[in-house]
């Protein structure tokens, strides 16, 4: 943060390491981990909250409460991501009725937003999700491990193979 936003405040040049080590340091480190854990820690409990929603023995979530759990997390997010994109404008950014499209269906509008997309998307899989999950319970973390371990070895096959690896982040 500092270290890179350190011309902003001073005749400085970036990135300015001469603060490390200093108590604000540690400090800001800190909270920079605590919030980068929210996004994780509201997924978990937006999924437990799914998985205890749909009961013990019914084994799938009605749509009645993926629709409630949308309707309560889309309007927020719209609103938000066209004030992001309304100060990009203001900024001097233009955007194509495609890129804004996309930007919000993407959660591209601001970076904290990517969360939201997520979460609709698997509040709208979770009335399968949920289910194969209380039938095939290893079969699923298997198979979720295999998907994430082949988009790894993807990922860092066209890392290799790339001259400029930047934008892969």
């Amino acid at each position: 943060t500092r270290t890179w936003w350190t011309d902003r405040y001073s005749g400085a040049v970036v990135p300015n390491y001469e603060w490390i080590g200093t108590w604000e340091f540690y400090g800001l480190r800190f909270a920079d981990q605590l919030w980068s854990a929210a996004v994780p820690v509201f997924l978990f409990i937006s999924g437990y909250f799914a998985a205890t929603a749909s009961g013990r023995t019914n084994g799938a979530l009605p749509w009645s409460v993926v629709i409630s759990r949308v309707r309560r997390l889309v309007p927020p997010y719209v609103v938000w991501s066209i004030a992001a994109l309304a100060a990009e404008r203001l900024n001097g950014r233009t955007f194509s009725a495609g890129e804004i499209l996309e930007k919000m269906l993407t959660g591209g509008a601001a970076a904290p937003y990517y969360y939201l997309p997520l979460i609709v998307s698997l509040y709208a899989l979770s009335p399968w999700l949920i289910g194969i999950a209380r039938r095939h319970p290893k079969g699923l973390l298997l198979g979720i491990g295999g998907l994430q371990l082949f988009v790894a070895l993807v990922r860092s096959y066209l890392i290799v193979q790339s001259k400029d690896a930047s934008g892969l982040f």
